[in-house]
């Protein structure tokens, strides 16, 4: 297998006779090679997931891999000659899941114990029949390593009866192991025009909760005037609680993806778009004090409520918070801004500057020649960093735990 560190650039592609423009692979995705398994395993906003499959039968609206040509499948209509793109609905795998964890274990940006791993969050549902062996086999993967690192998978279509048990074992050998698992079930109460499946999301997470696996509620995503309505948070919270530990509120992330997917292979009113195409989420305004004030009145005022993924997942699985959020006010203006105090705090604890954390942690996950400059409180790299290599640095300096520690 050949390895790419830093990864090539992301390819694009235009489809002819559509007018749309869109990445080679999964956005994120560690190689841009279709033969490389390294091309279904992409440093996503919160974990490392692994894509054994492409093609999924939810159907949903919004679906972000329509911004992949590896993940769709372009038809020439014969009657006017014209292209359409289509959403592939039967799961087909391009790497078994051993493929996949080994080619993961082997990447320097991975990091023992410690890097987050999800399952299919790119690509489809993880429990699917034709699916769940390869979920399990990347797991069973970690376990005959050793491995501690924790998974995060999130679903629509929950663990089918059929599988209920055998998934109910399994997590409770995980986390007889060491090995944390969180399960987040997507669930915001949209009609069925945006999200066909309409069945029980939370069907049997009593039971793997009661394995030792963590659940949480995905309200999202939230679109404004299509399910942000008092019945639609009624729908969603009143069917997840109290199995649910947790909320983790988002809205709709416009990005290429979406919007193909959205217009060009539902025909779909753009309208009802968020009006951003900068890849962040919109939530309406005034949509999380709602969630809490409808919680409170239902008598589950302490569960928490989030609005990024990683928070939720540092929250339940005991985790630092990673993703840095609260050190990354402006992604394009700096690499960090770190307050003083915590500078300080930093030098007196360790005997080191952060520009020397950030320097020393690059290299630990195969980023040679990167240094920082300190100007205040905000942190420049000496050179522009690919999303892959952004986002893997920011989880393996968040996973060291010393910013976290300071907070």
């Amino acid at each position: 297998m050949k390895l790419i560190w830093p990864p090539e650039p992301m390819c694009e592609t235009k489809i002819t006779g559509t007018g749309v423009t869109i990445t080679e692979q999964i956005f994120g995705a560690l190689s841009q090679d279709s033969e490389n398994p390294l091309s279904r395993v992409s440093v996503a906003n919160s974990s490392f997931s692994l894509d054994p499959f492409r093609g999924c039968p939810a159907r949903c609206s919004y679906c972000t891999v329509a911004g992949a040509s590896r993940d769709i499948i372009i038809v020439r209509d014969k009657k006017d000659d014209k292209f359409r793109v289509q959403l592939p609905s039967k799961p087909e795998m391009l790497f078994s899941g051993y493929q996949l964890a080994e080619a993961l274990i082997r990447h320097p940006a991975f990091i023992k114990d410690r890097s987050v791993i999800s399952i299919g969050t790119g690509s489809t549902e993880a429990f699917l029949p034709e699916v769940e062996r390869e979920t399990w086999n990347i797991m069973e993967a970690m376990l005959k390593e050793g491995y501690k690192n924790p998974f995060w998978i999130a679903t629509k279509m929950s663990i089918p009866d059929q599988f209920a048990q055998t998934w109910s074992d399994r997590f409770l050998r995980l986390t007889q192991n060491g090995i944390r698992v969180l399960l987040s079930v997507t669930h915001s109460g949209a009609p069925s025009w945006v999200e066909p499946y309409q069945g029980n999301r939370f069907r049997n997470m009593e039971l793997m909760k009661s394995s030792g696996a963590h659940i949480s509620l995905h309200l999202r995503p939230i679109i404004r005037g299509v399910n942000d309505s008092r019945d639609c948070l009624a729908k969603a919270l009143d069917t997840s609680m109290p199995i649910a530990e947790a909320v983790c509120v988002g809205g709709l992330r416009n990005d290429s993806g979406v919007g193909i997917a959205w217009k060009v292979v539902y025909k779909l009113s753009p309208s009802l778009l968020p009006p951003t195409t900068n890849r962040e989420k919109t939530i309406p305004d005034g949509y999380v004090e709602r969630v809490r004030e409808y919680l409170v009145q239902r008598g589950w005022a302490t569960v928490p409520i989030f609005t990024k993924s990683s928070e939720v997942i540092s929250k339940l699985l005991g985790l630092p918070e990673y993703n840095l959020y609260k050190y990354r006010p402006d992604d394009t203006k700096c690499f960090l801004s770190i307050p003083r105090a915590v500078q300080n705090k930093v030098r007196l604890a360790y005997g080191m500057s952060v520009a020397d954390l950030i320097k020393s942690t690059s290299k630990t996950i195969g980023l040679i020649g990167i240094s920082a400059k300190l100007d205040g409180e905000e942190i420049t790299l000496n050179r522009d960093l690919s999303y892959q290599e952004h986002r893997a640095l920011i989880h393996a300096i968040g996973h060291t735990g010393v910013l976290d520690e300071f907070e």
